[in-house]
């Protein structure tokens, strides 16, 4: 790129309108009075609700409150005093102002958010999104670890710079008053890997180009306000592993020319050192051209078993440090001779004295940047890990160490002072980094100029961002150092239901190096809330997706009411049927055996045909049908008698003339079902409906059937024929057993009493008969309303309904339930299988009961919480929110099955019908509803949480002994009393007075009498139950023991 081009880029203009923008953004925000915003504000308090269920998957920040011991308090209140009397001045502008640091590497990570991979925008960490997280942890940074400096991630430099103000302005509270600002350059480096280029585009409208220029743009000083810039520097390192090798003794005989990733990377530094330090011309980032760039160099990559590796290095940053005028590699263009700024970042292992030593690798590297006049500023990650001794499963034996210790984070600002005390080429220290970012993997803080940007994303393949990897995610540094930058945090970061905490890990001042103790309060905790511009722009979406709905079944109705209903109602309603029109035809019984012939009659009314011989056809064609089946019947069954009473009594002369016995059987078995609607419509407990059937005639009706040996032959026939005829006739009305049984009584009543011995004449209306079929045929979808012919909108009839009809004794059919759609569904289904999933949860709660003293997982978890009976520390807590929980969850089934409930048996409430809620339903459920919401509000109000200490993690003696346990039952008596009474009330509302089958197996004597033991079939079952179970026991048995004798050797 020619000087020449540099000096005629317009960057000049575009850093004013970006700073006018930003400065414009930065007014805007008090204008809180504007009538525009307020009705926003209200649209989006509006839709909260409504938003939820879209914003489940979206990032979430933090509001509210903390809490330390269980209850609510504004912890960081005491810390943003102590950091308020630090006030922030304006500092001189120039090279060396504001140096040396004393910082903290700063982003507000949440637990389960992504690692940003190389070619990813930057996240606006810095925003108003994490605006509460910013309340929270910088006045931890600056109250109580005295840091004056945060060295930032890359921020996105467009529209969403602005809102930087706020954050300036909380860090001006905290008392932090310096940054050093990172530009993603990482970035343009994979692009340049994507698109197979040697160099990166550097034209004046390349998105590299105007996007460095907008991030000199943001680091105006009128911008920052009184937060100063000591210096920038950018989120990509050389790759030491790969460059190392091709080093030489001196610049001229290196063969890091050989290497591409190499040169894309100096490529990147020329094109922004000529932007910054152009040869002749403005600068088009004035603001970065007065403070260092402090090139970053991850030595924490560094194999020491390269040969010559302190010669190699030693030579790198000599060569790195000159410039190319000067036979060096820095890409310096004339003008003034500038001292290069380092960056060194270092990672210490646990017992790193044994395996790295700090402070040796330091000296050796400030020696080589003292003999190349050159400075740095010093970047180190210390974990938060210990040797573990519950967990011995782990092949490093290592877990994550709660309890505070500073030394930890001391001794490497000690190793640095003594450092510079010898070379004095330092210029500060920072840590890496503030709180533990899940998803970090073994990556540093820098991503690495490699040949791929999978290399560069450096994942960790066995790792999650949802958990906390120890085993999985590691590297070594040094000659056998393993290190976890997971862990790396001065504090560490969790989520606790909803609320996103961080648990500091030191106790005094990192950088005065003094014994005073600092208040540290505990675990700082924040509630999660959704982003307001996803609640916006899911209101909205939900809201134009509520208006396309209602206009397409606005469309739909119209549709249905101008060309469904309206012509099928005119077809329905062309010829009304008249009493003259009804046909009406007459039919004798007249059968083979003229026992079955007593002078009855079927009589069959109907308005769809067109003449009473068409009627009488009609009624002959079934009639005769039938007739001869039951006829073929009884004869079976006679025969079937006789063979009975052969195999009883083999000597005895055979009966030929049984018929009257087999047609009381036929009798009995064609109307059981009837029978047996007569016998629950007419019980005692409530009847069908006020204006029903009179339960005496039920019941008379019932006993005439199974107590019918006193009857005539010919009355038991025709009634049997009466049903299988109205069968025939109905069709599709056998699906509809109870509905046939309603209309059968009806026509038997209006017969005469059964018992009556003359002849009569059973009428059959056939469109009565057919009542509910015509209306399944207009319309049959049960989830959707539809203007039927009699004016009234209504859901979709199925035979459930008409069945229910019958037993409910409606004259007409009608809808008798509701079926679920959509969500119902769901509802239905948990409300449906409500006992065994809480039945299930229960298991998994005495699950978790015993895993927090099953020393299995972290010690601050698992151990030294009491034995099973004797419960301390997280048991206690634990049973206290194990009940809180299970009343909320009772409240929320008991109080939606109510609804539910009511809401879908609505058109049959009042009528005696199975499934139908009683009011006995009703006040056992509003009993446990009652019990719920009484017990939870007792047990909420007595309760007694402590939060375990950190420190007692390895002990439970002196002051880790928890105070509750002198007086456990009165701490617990409470969430006994509420887990006795729910037991209790689980088994007796959910335990069955009669069984809910009717087995139809005949008894001992039945079964002894048809020739039917039942001793051989279960003295087999036996035999078959003891074969599998020998087989299974000894496989079960041959697998532990082979098991055990594996892990024994």
């Amino acid at each position: 790129m020619s000087a020449a081009m540099v000096q005629d880029m317009p960057f000049v203009n575009v850093q004013e309108w970006e700073l006018e923008d930003l400065e414009l953004q930065g007014q805007q925000q008090g204008r809180s009075s504007n009538a525009l915003g307020r009705s926003l504000r209200l649209f989006v308090r509006g839709a909260v609700l409504l938003s939820l269920l879209a914003l489940a998957g979206h990032r979430t920040v933090a509001y509210g409150a903390q809490q330390q011991s269980g209850e609510a308090d504004d912890n960081w209140e005491p810390a943003r005093r102590l950091a308020s009397p630090l006030q922030c001045t304006p500092v001189a502008v120039g090279s060396s102002a504001g140096l040396p640091v004393r910082g903290v590497r700063y982003a507000p990570h949440l637990v389960g958010e992504p690692y940003l991979h190389p070619e990813s925008e930057p996240l606006d960490w810095y925003g108003k999104t994490y605006g509460q997280m910013h309340r929270r942890d910088l006045p931890l940074i600056g109250g109580h670890v005295g840091a004056d400096t945060l060295t930032l991630k890359p921020w996105p430099t467009g529209a969403k710079t602005g809102q930087l103000i706020q954050f300036f302005g909380e860090m001006r509270n905290a008392g932090i008053c310096k940054i050093i600002p990172t530009f993603h350059l990482a970035k343009y480096y994979a692009d340049m890997l994507h698109a197979g280029d040697n160099s990166p585009r550097t034209d004046p409208s390349s998105a590299f180009a105007v996007d460095f220029t907008r991030f000199g743009a943001s680091v105006n000083p009128a911008f920052l306000e009184s937060i100063q810039a000591v210096a920038w520097t950018v989120d990509l390192s050389v790759d030491l592993k790969e460059v190392l090798p091709l080093v030489g003794v001196d610049c001229q005989s290196s063969m890091v020319s050989e290497s591409d990733s190499f040169q894309r990377y100096m490529d990147l530094l020329a094109a922004m050192e000529q932007w910054v330090h152009p040869a002749y011309g403005d600068s088009v980032a004035p603001d970065l051209a007065t403070i260092p760039f402090l090139v970053p160099l991850d030595l924490s990559r560094v194999s020491w078993a390269e040969p010559n590796f302190n010669k190699r290095l030693n030579t790198f940053v000599r060569c790195m440090s000159t410039s190319i005028m000067s036979g060096g590699w820095w890409p310096s263009h004339g003008g003034a001779a500038r001292e290069v700024h380092w960056m060194l970042s270092f990672a210490e292992p646990v017992n790193q004295r044994a395996t790295y030593n700090f402070r040796d690798q330091l000296s050796n590297i400030s020696t080589s940047i003292r003999e190349s006049n050159a400075r740095a500023v010093v970047m180190v990650g210390t974990q938060a890990l210990t040797k573990g001794d519950a967990n011995p499963i782990n092949s490093v034996n290592m877990m994550e160490d709660f309890s505070v210790d500073n030394s930890r984070y001391q001794n490497p600002i000690q190793d640095y002072e003594e450092v510079n005390k010898k070379t004095g080429t330092l210029d500060g220290i920072v840590y890496d980094e503030w709180m533990d970012d899940w998803d970090r993997g073994t990556r540093g803080p820098f991503f690495l100029a490699v040949d791929t940007i999978e290399k560069m994303k450096d994942r960790c393949q066995k790792g999650s961002r949802f958990s906390h990897d120890i085993d999985s995610c590691s590297r070594i540094v040094g000659n056998s150092g393993l290190i976890y930058p997971e862990f790396f945090g001065l504090a560490g970061s969790s989520s606790q239901l909803f609320r996103h905490c961080v648990h500091p890990r030191f106790s005094r001042n990192m950088f005065n190096q003094s014994d005073e103790l600092v208040d540290v309060f505990g675990s700082q905790c924040v509630f999660m809330t959704p982003s307001h511009s996803w609640m916006v722009t899911s209101a909205v979406l939900l809201a134009v997706v509520a208006a396309i709905q209602v206009l397409r079944m606005s469309i739909g109705w119209c549709r249905q009411e101008a060309f469904q209903v309206v012509a099928q109602s005119e077809k329905l309603h062309a010829n009304p049927a008249r009493k003259e029109d009804i046909k009406v035809a007459h039919l004798e019984i007249r059968t083979e055996d003229s026992r079955f012939c007593g002078g009855h009659q079927l009589e069959l009314q109907t308005s769809r045909v067109r003449s009473n011989e068409e009627a009488g056809w009609w009624l002959w064609m079934h009639v005769s049908t039938q007739t001869a089946i039951l006829e073929r019947q009884v004869g079976v069954e006679a025969r079937a008698q006789l063979a009975l009473e052969g195999r009883r009594s083999p000597d005895a002369e055979p009966d030929t003339s049984d018929i009257d016995g087999a047609m009381r059987v036929i009798h009995r078995r064609v109307l059981e079902g009837f029978a047996s609607w007569c016998i629950y419509v007419s019980g005692d407990k409530m009847r069908c409906c006020s204006n029903g059937p009179d339960p005496q005639d039920l019941r008379a009706c019932a006993n005439d059937i199974l107590n019918n040996s006193g009857r005539k032959v010919d009355r038991l026939f025709v009634e049997c024929l009466l049903l299988r005829v109205m069968e025939s006739i109905g069709e599709q009305m056998l699906q509809c057993p109870e509905r046939l049984s309603y209309l059968l009584y009806h026509i038997l009543q209006e017969a005469g009493d059964m018992a009556e011995v003359t002849p009569a004449t059973f009428s059959i209306n056939m469109d009565t008969l057919h009542d509910g079929l015509q209306q399944m045929n207009m319309h049959a979808n049960p989830y959707i309303r539809k203007k039927m012919p009699n004016g009234k909108w209504e859901l979709g009839l199925n035979f459930d309904d008409i069945n229910e009809s019958g037993i409910q004794c409606r004259k007409e059919v009608t809808k008798t339930y509701k079926e679920p759609a959509t969500i119902m569904v769901i509802v239905d289904f948990f409300l449906c299988y409500r006992v065994p999933i809480m039945i299930k949860m229960y298991c998994m709660g005495v699950a978790g009961y015993i895993y927090l003293g099953s020393q299995l997982g972290n010690d601050i978890t698992t151990t030294h919480n009491g034995s099973f009976f004797h419960p301390k520390w997280l048991r206690i807590n634990y049973i206290q929110y194990t009940a809180l929980l299970d009343a909320l969850l009772w409240l929320l089934l008991e109080a939606t099955l109510i609804i539910y409930i009511t809401w879908q048996r609505w058109p049959s409430l009042g009528y005696k019908s199975p499934g139908i809620p009683s009011m006995k339903w009703y006040l056992e459920h509003a009993l446990n509803l009652g019990v719920t919401v009484a017990g939870g509000f007792w047990v909420a109000m007595e309760r007694s949480f402590v939060m375990k200490p950190w420190e007692c993690a390895e002990s439970d003696a002196g002051d880790c002994v928890d105070s509750r346990t002198k007086e456990l039952f009165l701490t617990l008596r409470v969430v006994l009393m509420y887990w006795a009474a729910r037991v209790f009330l689980f088994v007796f509302l959910n335990t069955k007075s009669a069984p809910m089958f009717i087995h139809g197996t005949p008894d001992k004597q039945a079964r002894k009498n048809s020739g039917r033991g039942s001793c051989s079939n279960f003295a087999l079952d036996i035999r078959v139950f003891l074969a599998w179970f020998a087989m299974l026991g000894t496989c079960c048995f041959v697998e532990v023991v082979a098991a055990a004798d594996h892990e024994g050797s």
